[in-house]
């Protein structure tokens, strides 16, 4: 799996979750703070980072 595959993957995913939070909790999104888009943002780079690893090695044999 080449590199931007894995990118692609990715940034789908995060697409997909983030649209079923928006579907979930629309009004918690509509009154969002900062300080929870900051903690959105470092929950996107741990997962991300997380699933990364993950494909990372399963794809490295």
């Amino acid at each position: 799996m080449s590199s931007l595959k894995m990118f692609l993957f990715v940034i789908r995913y995060i697409s997909l979750v983030a649209h079923h939070i928006s579907r979930w909790r629309p009004q918690a999104l509509r009154c969002r703070t900062s300080a929870s888009l900051t903690m959105e943002a470092l929950l996107a780079t741990w997962t991300t980072r997380v699933v990364c690893t993950h494909l990372t090695r399963r794809f490295a044999w």
